[in-house]
C-alpha cells in the first residue's frame, strides 16, 4: 500500500521514458545563445577589417581559429575521437580555449587543472584574447609580407613606370617597367607554392619562426600537392568577386547608375557602407582559407610521420603534446615493394610533380592577372592594390580615397598602437621579473 505523494517504480520508469520539456527548451536556448555569440563575433570581425590595427587583430584571430581546426582534424582521426572534443582540449593546458571559436577580447575556457586567476592575473584575463590576437596577427602579417610584399612593390613600381613612359613618350626605356613587373610575377608565383602551408605551420605551432621551416613545409607541400592545388584554386576563385568589388565604386557613382551623390558627405557615407559590406564578404573568406590550409597541413604532418619521413623532434611543442595525447605518434614501416613497382611509382611521382607545378603556376598567374586588370580599371593610391592582398596578407577590406584622410589617420593610429603595445609589453615583463625577484622562496 503506497502512501499519498509516494511514487511507484513504474511511475519513475514511465517518467524517465517520456521526454522532459526542460531539455528541449534548454537545448533551444543553448543553440540561440551560440548563434548570438557567433553573430557578435562576426560583427567584430567585419568591424576590425576596416582599419590596419583591427585587421591585425583579425589575422591573429584567424591564426587561433586555424590552430583549433588542426586540433579538431587530429582529434577526429585519432583513437580518442569517441570522446568529446571540448573535454579533450580542456585537459590540454594552454589549448583549453579551443573548446570553442576564439574570443576577441576576454580569455576563453580555462584548463580544468589550472588554478583560478587571482590579482593581476584576473585583470589580465580581461584582455588575454585581444593581446594574443594582436601579437599573433602582427607576426603572421610580417612573416607573410616578407615574401609577398616585395613582388607587390615591383608590380607597383613597374606599373607606374610604364604609365610614365606612356606619358613622357620615352619608349626606349619600356623594358624597365616590364622587366620589374615580370620579376615580381615570378617571385610571387614561386612564393605562393610555399606561403599557404607556411602560414598553416605558423598557426598550428604558434611560433613565428615555424614559418621559415623551409624543408619541413616543402615536404608537406609535396605530400599534399593535390590538396594544395584545391586550396590555390579556392584562393583564386574567392579573389575574383573581391577584385570585382574593388573596381565597382569607380563605375557606380555616376548619373547613369542612379548614384549621383549631392554632397561629398553623402558619397563618403556611401563608400563607408560599401566597404563594410565588402568586409562582411571578405572576413569569412579569409578565415575559411586559413582554416582549410590548417587542415591540409594537419593531415600532411600525420602522413609524413606515419611514413617515417618526419621525426618527432621536427614537430613543435604543441604538435608533440597534442599528437602524443591522441596516440598518433606511431609510425608503420613502409612495405617493401617489387623493383618494378617502385620504378613505376617514381615515374608517376615525377609526372605528378610536373603536372602539379604547371597547374599551380597557371592558378597563381590567374590570381596576378586579376590584380592587374583590377588596378587598370580602378587604380588605388599608395600602391594599396599592389602591396597588400587582403585574402593572403593583411585582411584590410577598406579602400577609402586618400583625399578623405582615412588611410593617413589609420596608418598613424597603427604606428601609435604598435609603439604603445611594445612599450607596454616591455613594462609588464619588467614588473613580472621584479615580482619574481621580490617574492620570498617557498618553504
Amino acid at each position: 500500500m503506497s502512501t499519498p505523494g509516494a511514487s511507484s517504480p513504474g511511475t519513475h520508469a514511465g517518467a524517465a521514458a517520456l521526454p522532459s520539456h526542460g531539455i528541449p527548451q534548454n537545448h533551444g536556448w543553448a543553440q540561440l545563445r551560440h548563434f548570438a555569440i557567433g553573430a557578435v563575433k562576426f560583427f567584430w570581425g567585419v568591424f576590425f577589417c576596416q582599419s590596419i590595427v583591427g585587421a591585425i587583430l583579425v589575422a591573429g584571430w584567424a591564426q587561433r581559429a586555424a590552430q583549433r581546426a588542426a586540433l579538431r582534424h587530429w582529434w577526429q582521426r585519432s583513437p580518442l575521437s569517441h570522446q568529446p572534443f571540448e573535454g579533450f582540449v580542456q585537459e590540454a593546458g594552454e589549448l583549453a580555449g579551443h573548446a570553442h571559436w576564439p574570443n576577441w577580447f576576454f580569455r576563453h575556457t580555462r584548463a580544468k587543472t589550472a588554478p583560478a586567476p587571482q590579482g593581476w592575473d584576473r585583470a589580465g584575463a580581461l584582455v588575454t584574447s585581444v593581446r594574443s590576437n594582436f601579437w599573433l596577427g602582427l607576426q603572421a602579417v610580417l612573416c607573410t609580407s616578407l615574401l609577398l610584399a616585395p613582388p607587390g612593390l615591383l608590380w607597383w613600381f613597374g606599373w607606374d613606370y610604364g604609365w610614365n613612359i606612356s606619358y613622357y613618350k620615352s619608349y626606349e626605356q619600356f623594358a624597365i617597367g616590364l622587366g620589374l613587373s615580370g620579376i615580381g610575377i615570378v617571385l610571387f608565383v614561386a612564393a605562393m607554392f610555399y606561403v599557404p602551408m607556411a602560414q598553416a605551420r605558423q598557426s598550428v605551432s604558434g611560433q613565428w619562426r615555424a614559418f621559415f621551416d623551409f624543408d619541413l613545409v616543402w615536404r608537406i607541400v609535396r605530400r599534399q600537392r593535390v590538396r594544395c592545388i584545391g586550396l590555390a584554386m579556392a584562393c583564386a576563385v574567392c579573389a575574383l568577386p573581391f577584385h570585382a568589388l574593388k573596381v565597382a565604386p569607380m563605375y557606380l557613382s555616376n548619373r547613369e547608375s542612379g548614384l549621383d551623390f549631392p554632397t561629398e558627405a553623402a558619397a563618403y557615407q556611401y563608400l563607408r557602407n560599401y566597404y563594410w559590406a565588402m568586409a562582411a564578404a571578405g572576413f569569412p573568406l579569409f578565415v575559411m582559407l586559413r582554416v582549410w590550409a590548417a587542415r591540409i597541413y594537419a593531415g600532411g604532418i600525420v602522413a609524413l610521420h606515419q611514413e617515417q619521413r618526419l621525426s618527432v623532434d621536427e614537430l613543435s611543442a604543441v604538435e608533440r603534446e597534442v599528437l602524443g595525447r591522441l596516440q598518433m605518434l606511431r609510425s608503420a614501416p613502409a612495405p617493401q615493394r617489387h623493383w618494378f613497382a617502385r620504378l613505376v611509382a617514381w615515374a608517376l611521382s615525377r609526372a605528378g610533380r610536373l603536372v602539379t607545378a604547371v597547374i599551380l603556376i597557371s592558378v597563381w598567374l590567374g590570381f596576378v592577372a586579376q590584380i592587374y586588370v583590377g588596378e587598370f580599371l580602378n587604380y588605388h593610391e599608395w600602391g594599396r592594390g599592389w602591396i597588400n592582398q587582403p585574402l593572403l596578407q593583411l585582411p584590410l577590406f577598406n579602400y577609402m580615397p586618400i583625399a578623405s584622410g582615412d588611410p593617413g589617420r589609420d596608418l598613424g593610429m597603427a604606428v601609435a598602437v604598435l609603439a604603445v603595445a611594445v612599450a607596454g609589453r616591455a613594462f609588464i615583463g619588467f614588473l613580472q621579473r621584479l615580482h619574481r625577484v621580490a617574492r620570498p622562496p617557498a618553504d
